[in-house]
């Protein structure tokens, strides 16, 4: 499990438990759409879940 930061135009979306089959799911989707601005995905594993890092 990680976090996923998305970063769209000028908007932040932060997502906490988020696996990485999800992560990578989500950005082939963000990749097939071909927006002018398209969305830019960062995901982190979280090493110690209990302190969110």
């Amino acid at each position: 499990m990680g976090t996923l930061v998305i970063f769209k135009q000028n908007e932040m979306t932060v997502l906490e438990e988020v696996s990485e089959k999800a992560y990578l799911e989500m950005k082939k989707k963000a990749a097939e759409q071909h927006e002018e601005h398209p969305a830019y995905l960062i995901w982190h594993e979280d090493l110690h879940s209990e302190y969110g890092y």
